[in-house]
């Protein structure tokens, strides 16, 4: 595993993005399901025809056939960004244990290029050396971390 190819930056943002999507595409979810409730036959007085529009309570009534295919889209979604946030959380994880394992400046350039997103060249800037000082103990990390 090449620590620097995914940094923890780039996965903090990923995780973020994800949880928003998630919660995005449950609020979608509500407000389909509202959508079904409010709209569905209502004292045994027979059945809505889906295939006029109307509004009530703002919401469009759908045909109940697509907005149920539309639900079961909206699981699918859920359940797939679920997974993908359940990995890159647990990457993350393994990311954070392994610079436990990192001392002194070999610590400090592996925060700044992980945590904070850093480039070699902000982080030469920084700790005061060269950029190639910073590739090199990159490199180093890249090796110890195999």
């Amino acid at each position: 595993m090449q620590v620097f190819k995914e940094t923890g930056f780039n996965l903090a943002n990923e995780i973020q993005a994800l949880s928003e999507r998630i919660e995005s595409l449950e609020d979608e979810k509500c407000i389909l399901m509202r959508n079904i409730e409010l709209n569905k036959p209502r004292n045994n007085l027979g059945s809505i025809d889906y295939s006029k529009e109307r509004v009530v309570g703002g919401l469009y009534p759908e045909k109940l056939e697509h907005a149920l295919r539309k639900l079961i889209e909206i699981d699918s979604s859920i359940d797939e960004a679920a997974g993908i946030l359940k990995k890159k959380q647990e990457a993350y994880e393994r990311i954070k244990a392994l610079l436990k394992n990192l001392q002194g400046t070999k610590y400090q350039v592996a925060y700044k290029r992980f945590f904070e997103g850093k480039s070699h060249k902000e982080i030469a800037e920084e700790m005061d050396c060269s950029i190639q000082t910073v590739k090199n103990i990159a490199t180093m990390i890249n090796k110890e971390m195999k």
